[in-house]
């Protein structure tokens, strides 16, 4: 039942240095100079916003959007907030159909990102992003509908809540609507540099955090780099792994922080996940997160410790106790931060274990499901370091069951429910993913189980009335 969803306050406002779109009453889009080129379209009424590059020689936007008619939507805004629609280029940093999905309307205007946008995207391959998309767009309204009851109404959480709900459902419909792919014109592999006449702008290829087509923006000429959310965002410690557990490039992620946070004058300033502007420190402070951890990780390892072990020696409470000094700690609190810390731990720890890495990475793809489980059940009695947590086994089935493989996230429940028989939560995830195979006697099972477990549990009570009226 439990599983970790990023709220997303689209209402932020910035002060000073920003003016309304004219000739509306209520204006829709609202501009900010982040620096003196570099500027941010904001979305009052149905959230979201967009980075441009403003240059002599032609305007650079970051992505795309979902769909093309919020695409539309922004180019329009552009082109009348600066009187100018001479765009230079679109630069897709993320290889993600819901980011660049808006690509099409820029006929004409070079798309720029990293190769890895034509090895993934086959037409097959679209096909199921997009339905698995929809899926996880429409999974995340429900939960944030859900999550309401929890705000006080008019309270400044209940408005973020409303404005998230809205958010997701507006992405699973422009979704379902209809999809045009354009992929980039201009791809690199490592890093390359876009040259106009006033300025550059260089793409660093940040190699695999969850997507692999990830790209850096440089400004220098500005001093300012453009890191993505999914690299560095303001609730999370480190860039978070999504799905796919097996695949982390720590020490390139390392490397390119410490490249643009080393020589001070070079890059001064971090806007990142699109809307913040944070100081070099802040940035450094989630770089030596990123490192200690990973050398530490590392270290202990080659030591013989076990997972459990190194979880114990680095925990907030010992080695990583100034996770607590952090931003994301201080603005979000012990029960957000602590479960991720856990869990960057064990994501580390698996790089360094080939064959646990295989395991997950055959989960993920295997048509075979329950072979694959077998196969989990006697490595793991062969080899006692390898380690799969109750949070990993339950996040992995979720993200199996919202790609709609059904049998392989009931398999990955069920092992979790015979590893951690006496948790409840083990049980209520497997009784959802019955239900969602329309077995509702099985899932009656699973939630008399949690009832056994934890007598308080409101949702298994929700569940089984909803299952007696069926």
């Amino acid at each position: 039942m439990k599983r970790t969803c990023v709220i997303l306050t689209f209402f932020l406002l910035f002060a000073g240095g920003g003016f309304f779109l004219q000739g509306d009453e209520s204006p829709r889009f609202i501009l900010k100079k982040l620096t003196p080129r570099i500027q941010l379209l904001r979305d009052t009424q149905n959230g979201g916003a967009q980075l441009g590059i403003i240059s002599e020689n032609g305007i650079i936007l970051l992505d795309s959007f979902s769909s093309m008619p919020t695409a539309q939507n922004y180019r329009q805004a552009w082109e009348k907030a600066l009187q100018r629609k001479d765009f230079a280029y679109v630069l897709n940093t993320v290889d993600r159909l819901d980011i660049f999905g808006g690509n099409a309307v820029f006929k004409g205007i070079p798309i720029v990102g990293h190769k890895v946008f034509y090895q993934k995207f086959t037409p097959a391959a679209v096909e199921a992003e997009i339905s698995r998309l929809i899926e996880m767009w429409r999974w995340k309204e429900d939960v944030s509908r859900k999550r309401q009851a929890t705000h006080k109404p008019g309270s400044k959480e209940a408005k973020g809540e409303l404005a998230w709900t809205a958010f997701c459902k507006r992405r699973a419909e422009e979704l379902e609507g209809g999809f045009k792919l354009r992929l980039p014109d201009i791809t690199y592999s490592d890093r390359m540099a876009l040259h106009l006449n006033d300025l550059t702008v260089e793409l660093l290829a940040l190699g695999h955090a969850g997507f692999d087509g990830i790209s850096i923006v440089v400004v220098p000429e500005e001093k300012t780099a453009v890191i993505h959310g999914f690299i560095l965002h303001s609730q999370h410690l480190a860039p978070h792994p999504q799905e796919r557990y097996a695949k982390l490039d720590v020490p390139r992620w390392i490397r390119l922080l410490e490249e643009l946070t080393a020589e001070k004058g070079r890059v001064d300033k971090y806007i990142v996940d699109t809307r913040y502007l944070w100081s070099r420190e802040r940035v450094q402070s989630h770089l030596r997160y990123i490192k200690t951890l990973w050398n530490r990780v590392q270290e202990l390892e080659a030591a013989g410790e076990n997972l459990e072990a190194i979880q114990e020696r680095l925990s907030l409470e010992k080695e990583f106790a100034f996770v607590k000094e952090m931003q994301p700690y201080k603005d979000h609190g012990d029960d957000w931060i602590r479960p991720q810390h856990r869990a960057h731990i064990w994501n580390f720890y698996v790089q360094h274990k080939k064959l646990a890495a295989r395991l997950i990475q055959k989960l993920l793809t295997d048509h075979d499901a329950e072979a694959a489980i077998r196969l989990v059940r006697e490595k793991a009695k062969q080899h006692k370091k390898i380690y799969f947590d109750e949070r990993t086994l339950n996040s992995l089935g979720y993200w199996l069951m919202t790609t709609n493989k059904i049998a392989a996230a009931l398999a990955v429940f069920r092992l979790n429910t015979e590893m951690y028989p006496d948790s409840a939560n083990t049980w209520d995830s497997l009784g959802e993913a019955w239900m969602k195979k329309g077995d509702s006697a099985q899932a009656v099972q699973c939630y008399k189980k949690v009832l056994q477990l934890d007598p308080k549990n409101e949702n298994a009570r929700k569940m089984l009335k909803k299952l007696a009226k069926k």
